[in-house]
């Protein structure tokens, strides 16, 4: 009898597609107000409220007539109201912002709640006839514009069952004329429509804390149409500049910069979308074992980690951690008490590389591998990421939510929960050394080229060149198979100059990633320029250009914009022509690193030396980097719009830098393979060397096989 009583049964393993079938069912959001109730918050926020000239849209008679007043205007401007910015709040519509060229900007609410009797309010248009109305639009000549369609149109396709059209996006037009400014449209408009500094009512800020649906729809529209007038008026703005033949756009010369927004970028949306949407099937099972291993080797490394130390310690604290190290086992400082992990491997130490080990795993366990399963399980089994087309500076990729551009390929495992699906295999097809292709593209320099043409190993042959040694001699790999030591240390360093050239790294640098002295790496960077004489030449050239300007063009003509690279290298507290002499002149008299920096501080000199030369340092990479982004944007277009990929059912789901991912029935990715590749390949338009690329097949992303 007690065996029975105190023989409990184990818990069930969790079923995560039950969990997934919950989620599925809307739940409200909560509202978080504090200090007051909702009823007198929302009194607040009306009386706060600065009217705009708007129409509240609140009847299905009144969208159709709206509609049909709007249906000839050459552009409509269109926004969207959720309750959140998460894949499943772009799921719940609350309102719809809309303006037509020729007309006022309207709000149309569909699911504002009301507080008294949390129910729908009963002045709304019907779902039915808001997707019945924005299909009519949809199928129109009209021109539709946004700010974000990324966003608006996740929402817009959940509300009527496509992805919308696009004719332009103020938010993508604004990161190709200056990617160093805000890009909030509120911030925006105040600059280029308004034409002052400040703000523009931010009502948001009213609303903080309180979904909008929760918002009453009288309220609510007066901020929400203000979006769609504010996306046109900017639209208005910006078009003289992005339009071939204008006088803005000649004066600029940004005739670049049109065709790349109206052949790359904004065709490219529509089908970042559809990635999103879709998402990327997860395997769930591979998650727990991964899951269960890690947890194991981050537990048995913090029971390493205790039984090197006699004090316990939180090792996600860095005081903790700098307590330990520093102060309790006495280690030698450097960079001050940092405990950042290439500090904590420096310090050569069992403890230290303890910690890491430790940290390690923790982090893979929880920006991963539990992340990730947690994000598949709040949706519908998938992964469904944000890509942002102009995520950075020089226009590459960035991604979020999670962001599957940094999962680790160091533990290339973690890239297994991500699965093709039953009887699809993914095809993954990045440009083999795109970056060097680039270079070669950019600088015009035929000894680079040489090795492409020759179908040469690129950095082997670089090595060559710059040690003056015969080709054989710096490869990995002798005839027979064996390591080359000598060749494959050549050709390490070769290549981490060269890289290290496009990355803008110093001497300093270099000579840490290969682990020589400063003059050793420096010899190596000297030889190399020298081999290469039209390389050298085109980075000074570009170092010039960016003193000039303050400003660097990609061959396509993706600008980037370094003004840093124009500072002065010391500002003065005085405007005394005397007193900035003798300023200069005791800087220069310093004899030291050291004795300057001082000097600076005591005399409350602003020192710019190291912006200037970040910004020069930049202005190369910049240039390689855009020009890549741009080549792998066209190589995605070429795939979304090529018809026999489209019979053979291969669809877009992931790209990482130089490397895209598709998803394709198995018994078609022979075929599917060699199309994918053209369209790579296509996506260097104007290069004149010919572009190779590599080729895998996985079921499970990062298994090959």
């Amino acid at each position: 009898m007690a065996g029975l009583l105190f023989n409990i049964p184990k818990r069930k393993e969790v079923d995560p597609y039950s969990i997934i079938k919950k989620t599925q069912e809307y739940v409200p959001p909560k509202i978080n107000i504090r200090g007051t109730s909702l009823a007198d918050r929302i009194k607040t926020i009306e009386e706060n409220i600065i009217e705009h000239p708007h129409l509240l849209l609140n009847t299905d008679e009144l969208f159709i007539e709206y509609v049909d007043s709007i249906i000839n205007d050459e552009y409509v401007a269109i926004d969207t109201e959720t309750v959140g910015l998460s894949f499943n709040d772009q799921k719940v519509m609350v309102g719809l912002c809309i303006m037509g060229s020729e007309h006022k900007p309207a709000y149309v609410p569909i699911g504002h709640i009301d507080n008294i009797t949390e129910e729908l309010e009963p002045k709304q248009v019907s779902k039915d006839c808001m997707k019945e109305q924005l299909l009519r639009l949809f199928n129109s000549k009209i021109k539709f514009i946004y700010h974000n369609y990324y966003y608006d149109a996740v929402v817009l396709y959940f509300a009527c069952g496509i992805i919308p059209p696009i004719y332009q996006d103020t938010l993508i037009i604004s990161h190709y004329l200056n990617e160093n400014e805000s890009h909030s449209l509120k911030d925006l408009y105040v600059k280029y429509v308004l034409d002052k500094d400040g703000e523009v009512d931010k009502f948001s800020e009213l609303f903080d804390g309180i979904p909008f649906c929760n918002i009453p729809s009288h309220i609510g529209a007066n901020y929400a149409a203000q979006d769609s007038k504010m996306t046109m008026d900017l639209f208005k703005f910006f078009l003289p500049f992005i339009t071939k033949g204008t006088p803005e756009c000649e004066e600029y010369r940004l005739e670049k910069i049109s065709d790349l927004l109206y052949d790359v970028e904004i065709p490219l949306l529509p089908i970042l979308v559809d990635m999103k949407i879709r998402g990327i099937e997860f395997d769930f099972k591979r998650a727990k074992d991964l899951h269960d291993k890690y947890t194991k080797l981050r537990d048995d490394a913090e029971a390493k980690l205790n039984s090197l130390i006699d004090i316990p310690v939180n090792f996600n604290s860095p005081a903790q951690v700098a307590t330990l190290l520093y102060d309790h086992l006495k280690l030698p400082q450097i960079d001050g008490r940092s405990t950042s992990a290439d500090i904590l491997e420096k310090l050569d130490h069992p403890v230290a590389k303890a910690i890491v080990e430790v940290k390690t795993y923790d982090k893979l366990l929880g920006t991963f591998i539990d992340k990730l399963t947690e994000v598949a399980r709040n949706t519908d089994g998938k992964i469904h990421g944000n890509f942002n087309s102009c995520g950075t500076a020089t226009k590459r990729f960035s991604s979020n939510s999670p962001n599957q551009q940094q999962l680790p390929s160091k533990y290339n495992e973690i890239r297994n929960m991500y699965y093709a699906g039953n009887g699809n295999v993914f095809i993954g097809c990045d440009v083999s050394k795109q970056e060097i292709v680039v270079a070669a593209e950019t600088s015009d320099d035929d000894n680079l080229r040489e090795a492409f043409y020759k179908g040469l190993d690129v950095y082997s042959h670089m090595a060559s060149l710059a040690f003056k040694v015969p080709y054989e001699d710096c490869l990995e790999h002798n005839p027979d198979g064996t390591i080359n030591k000598d060749g494959k240390n050549r050709r390490k360093q070769s290549k981490a100059v060269l890289l290290g050239i496009n990355y803008g790294k110093g001497t300093k640098a270099t000579a840490e990633d290969l682990g020589i002295s400063y003059d050793e790496a420096q010899k190596i960077i000297d030889d190399i320029k020298s081999a290469f004489p039209k390389l050298a030449e085109e980075i000074k050239w570009t170092e010039e250009q960016v003193k000039k300007f303050g400003m660097v063009e990609s061959l396509s003509g993706v600008r980037r914009r370094l003004p840093d690279a124009q500072l002065p290298e010391y500002e003065f507290p005085t405007k005394d022509k005397y007193e900035i002499a003798r300023l200069k002149s005791g800087i220069k008299k310093c004899r030291s690193f050291g004795e300057r920096m001082d000097f600076i501080r005591r005399n409350n000199i602003k020192n710019n030396t190291v912006f200037i030369s970040r910004a020069i340092r930049e202005a190369f990479n910049s240039r390689i980097q855009s020009e890549s982004a741009i080549m792998t944007k066209r190589g995605m277009l070429n795939i979304a719009t090529n018809k026999r990929l489209q019979e053979l059912e291969v669809k877009l789901v992931l790209t990482i830098h130089d490397e895209v991912i598709v998803t394709c029935p198995e018994q078609y990715k022979e075929e599917a393979a060699e199309l994918v590749v053209k369209c790579m390949q296509a996506g260097a338009v104007g290069f004149k060397l010919g572009i190779t690329c590599d080729v895998v097949f996985e079921k499970h992303w990062g298994e090959e096989g």
